[in-house]
This record gives structure tokens, C-alpha cells and sequence, in this order.
């Protein structure tokens, strides 16, 4: 009883902490024109735990993505390209990117200062600086004591 109690204020201490929208510099997808292009950047927290195995568990919480790595190095190399995969699908893959991008955004719960007015321009293909901000996410099982690192990132589109 006393372990399961200590898992849950674990949970949602983590999920208070994720939840903390004073810092811009977490979770955030920012999509703006850029000299005729579409310009995407990006700051995540990745969680990452040690396995039995030796290689690191990770997750990217607002993406919903799990990966393995041998190490943090490796682990960062691979946030950061599964992040660029991710927006590559939309941009590069789909047609409607721009659309598509803010809908699946905005399903992760990502959302703007002005949401509903953002949403509805990037679906018409109006491109305008827009600052999606992701709220807390909830931390699976394993992952409440996991480590904590940042991926920044940017891609320009054309």
C-alpha cells in the first residue's frame, strides 16, 4: 500500500512538473514562414531509464514515441531524429502538410494562445508564425524516476 501511495505522488508530481507552462523551452512546436519556406522548430523533454539489459528505455511524452538506445548519446541522436521523421511525414509525405501537421498537433494536445484561429488558418494553408504548447503528459509505468533531457531542433521546408 505504502509503495503504490509513494507511485502515485511520484506520478503526479512528474506530471505537475511537465505541466509547468512557464517555461517555453518545454514542449513546444513553433511552425512560421521563413524566405518562401516553412520553417519548424522544436524543444522536448525525453525521459530515458536504464534496462536490465544495459540499454536505455526512452520516451518523448507529447509525441507518444518510445525508442531504445545503447546510450545518451545515442538517445539524443535518436529523439532528435525521430522528431525530424515525425514532422518530415507531414511536410514532405502528405499532401496538405500544413494541415495535417496542425490537426495531428493539436490531437497530441499541443494548442496556441489563440487556438481555434490558428487551427483554422494553417487548415486553409495560411501560414503565420504559430507557437503550439504542449500541457503535461501522462508518464507511463517505469518511467516516474526516469531522467530528463532536452531536444531542440529545426527544420526548413519548402
Amino acid at each position: 500500500m505504502e509503495q503504490q501511495l509513494y507511485y502515485i505522488v511520484n506520478v503526479i508530481n512528474r506530471y505537475i512538473k511537465m505541466s509547468d507552462m512557464e517555461n517555453d523551452k518545454i514542449h513546444y512546436v513553433e511552425i512560421k514562414p521563413a524566405n518562401g519556406h516553412i520553417a519548424v522548430n522544436w524543444s522536448f523533454l525525453y525521459l530515458s531509464k536504464q534496462k536490465d539489459s544495459g540499454r536505455l528505455a526512452c520516451y518523448i511524452p507529447p509525441l507518444k514515441i518510445h525508442f531504445t538506445a545503447t546510450d545518451k548519446k545515442q538517445a539524443d541522436i535518436k529523439a532528435d531524429a525521430l522528431i525530424h521523421i515525425f514532422f518530415d511525414h507531414f511536410f514532405v509525405h502528405s499532401k496538405d502538410g500544413l494541415k495535417k501537421a496542425a490537426v495531428e498537433l493539436h490531437k497530441l494536445g499541443f494548442r496556441t494562445g489563440n487556438d481555434a484561429y490558428d487551427i483554422h488558418n494553417l487548415s486553409r494553408n495560411q501560414l503565420k508564425r504559430t507557437k503550439f504548447k504542449s500541457p503535461g503528459q501522462f508518464i507511463p509505468h517505469g518511467f516516474e524516476t526516469a531522467t530528463e533531457s532536452t531536444v531542440e531542433s529545426e527544420m526548413q521546408l519548402s
